[in-house]
């Protein structure tokens, strides 16, 4: 603890503070730059004017740093902020809202907020990849619209699927090449081609 540090009275969570730095709540173990503090000084004469309600400013600068369209960019006071904008842009009532377990307490509050149902994908590693959140959304649409055994244990993305001339989709071609067996009545389908993918696939071996 920091001699002379102010109380605290913040509580985070269900932590009881005990005069350390909180970084999962954004402090930093090292004060504020010296440029950051000079700054605070040398503009503390205007600490009376409410600032720019758009932040034009803020944003022009941000923009030449960054090398970026000013309209790129947007503020708000806190990530939380920034999400509820998000939610109100993207969102509608009933869509599912996937996060990951150990993540920003905000998402699961705004999906209530907004109406939205609220899905936890379980990161037990605590690292996850986009992929993995589409899967867990796949998985757990095909258990709702079908049942826990349809649910398959593999999903691969492909970039079409085989269909007779009228319209049909056909598994079992996909099954016989998978396992390759021979694909009876290929003739049939619109594309045979389109097997060829389904063939020595790394990600279906035993």
């Amino acid at each position: 603890m920091i001699k002379n540090q102010p109380k605290n009275n913040y509580q985070g969570g269900s932590e009881n503070f005990k005069g350390f730095i909180r970084l999962s709540s954004n402090e930093n173990n090292y004060g504020p730059s010296t440029k950051v503090v000079s700054a605070i000084k040398n503009n503390s004469k205007y600490s009376n004017i409410y600032p720019e309600l758009d932040g034009s400013s803020l944003k022009s600068q941000l923009a030449k740093t960054f090398n970026v369209s000013s309209n790129q960019i947007i503020l708000g006071a806190g990530s939380d902020e920034i999400l509820q904008m998000a939610f109100a842009a993207f969102t509608k009532p009933r869509d599912e809202v996937l996060f990951t377990k150990y993540s920003f307490a905000m998402y699961s509050i705004y999906a209530k907020n907004f109406k939205c149902k609220a899905v936890k994908f379980n990161d037990k590693k605590f690292q996850f990849s986009l992929n993995d959140l589409l899967m867990s959304k796949i998985k757990r649409q095909i258990k709702i619209n079908t049942s826990p055994r349809h649910v398959p244990s593999k999903v691969l993305a492909v970039k079409d699927i085989p269909r007779t001339k009228s319209g049909k989709i056909v598994e079992l071609a996909v099954k016989n090449t998978i396992e390759n067996r021979e694909v009876k009545n290929i003739e049939a389908l619109v594309d045979p081609e389109v097997l060829k993918q389904f063939k020595n696939l790394e990600e279906l071996s035993y």
